[in-house]
């Protein structure tokens, strides 16, 4: 199932760089690769294509893997990031800066978002410590804090009437413009999660039945459940710096993940991960190719697309019931 996902991703990979608003062959494609394609296609493949649709694929798999964490840390299917406060922490301070420090330097927005989802989700977490990460508290915090923050992130573009394409557009989510700099930002956040999940793969397998199994089998939750939630909000926190907000794909990824039958949680994490990459990789593709030569938000593509895929996988795998 991995090396098949493998081959998904490098062939979607391939379409999304020939693909736009010129086709560009694959035989053209590898002479860029290999330094021997005129200018204009190699300013297209690797200037400009190539380095969004990457974005795309490493933005996805750590949007899955924090909705793989998070559902596993609160027993929870509908867990996701959205639903954590993370997503709308990371939103809240950017739209600040580029309302109120317009001077202030884009270089300096991943990590003001990155600081303001940590935030978000440590005030979410200290909200429902009463509750022990039960099935509902973390996740009913998260929403509370979500609606307060993108209720003053409404009120703070109202009251100082921030009418720029750029920022609406990024609100809506997407990876147009998005190159080397921004993913060289993404890539360490999302590996390094990546590396430090699939070693507490043990951890999270007992932490998904029950605090009780997991204090009988010497497990300090007390210690490991605020790390594995920062292990989960960091990468969701660096993708929607650079991207904006995208919905769905971290509550989506798991669940596909699950109808696989993947056979140990390593292969469920590594496999997750490459699920919400393609996703996320093809709902960008689909975004910047559907109405050439605009570009439609992305999303609003990952919400119109995903909400139904939602229900019929509530429908056909039951998630509702998972625990």
């Amino acid at each position: 199932m991995l090396i098949a996902a493998l081959v998904i991703g490098l062939g979607l990979l391939l379409v999304a760089v020939m693909a736009g608003n010129r086709f560009i062959p694959a035989n053209q494609v590898w002479a860029v690769l290999v330094g021997q394609a005129a200018r204009i296609p190699t300013v297209m493949v690797w200037d400009l294509r190539l380095p969004r649709s990457l974005a795309a694929l490493f933005g996805g798999a750590g949007l899955a893997l924090s909705g793989w964490v998070l559902q596993r840390l609160c027993r929870n299917p509908l867990a996701g990031p959205g639903m954590t406060g993370v997503t709308a922490g990371t939103v809240f301070p950017i739209v600040c800066c580029f309302v109120l420090l317009p001077r202030l330097s884009s270089f300096w927005y991943p990590p003001i978002g990155v600081m303001g989802g940590v935030a978000a989700a440590m005030l979410s977490w200290w909200i429902a410590r009463q509750g022990r990460y039960g099935r509902a508290q973390l996740v009913l915090a998260g929403m509370c804090v979500s609606l307060w923050l993108s209720a003053l992130t409404t009120w703070v573009i109202l009251r100082h009437g921030a009418d720029s394409p750029t920022l609406l557009f990024w609100l809506a989510g997407g990876f147009q413009g998005r190159s080397w700099m921004q993913l060289l930002f993404l890539l360490p956040w999302v590996l390094s999660s990546l590396v430090c999940i699939v070693l507490c793969h043990r951890v999270l397998d007992l932490l998904g039945t029950s605090d009780e199994v997991a204090v009988g089998a010497g497990l300090d939750i007390r210690r490991w459940k605020p790390l594995l939630l920062v292990l989960a909000v960091v990468p969701v926190a660096a993708v929607s710096s650079i991207a904006g907000p995208v919905a769905l794909v971290g509550l989506i990824a798991p669940h596909i993940t699950r109808l696989l039958r993947p056979s140990s949680s390593v292969v469920a994490c590594l496999l997750c991960a490459l699920v919400g990459g393609v996703v996320l990789m093809g709902a960008d593709l689909l975004a910047r190719t559907i109405a050439i030569p605009r570009e439609v938000p992305i999303g609003f593509l990952t919400a119109l697309l995903g909400a139904p895929m939602l229900l019929w996988l509530i429908q056909s795998s039951r998630i509702l019931r998972a625990g």
